[in-house]
């Protein structure tokens, strides 16, 4: 699990995802990703009216892709420690 930074505001963290591809040649949309990117599946966002930096579709914001992997600057992709509590 990963924390997607704004890249308007780089230190909020704008939603929870995972890592799915950091293929350059991996299609996102209709845009290769390039060496930029990575494409990430939204699993929780935090800030729904965040922008995409590479809308595509129906896809404008972080709100419009729970659920969906979309490309993300790998610059702003930052590992988040999770703690896990066992009964």
């Amino acid at each position: 699990m990963v924390y997607l930074k704004s890249f308007k505001k780089s230190l909020v963290n704008v939603a929870l995802a995972t890592i799915e591809n950091k293929d350059p040649l991996k299609k996102v949309g209709d845009c290769d990703l390039g060496c930029e990117y990575w494409e990430v599946a939204i699993n929780v966002a935090l800030v729904y009216s965040e922008p995409l930096p590479r809308p595509y579709g129906q896809f404008k914001t972080i709100g419009d892709a729970i659920g969906e992997t979309i490309a993300w600057p790998f610059t702003l992709v930052r590992m988040c420690l999770l703690t896990v509590q066992i009964p």
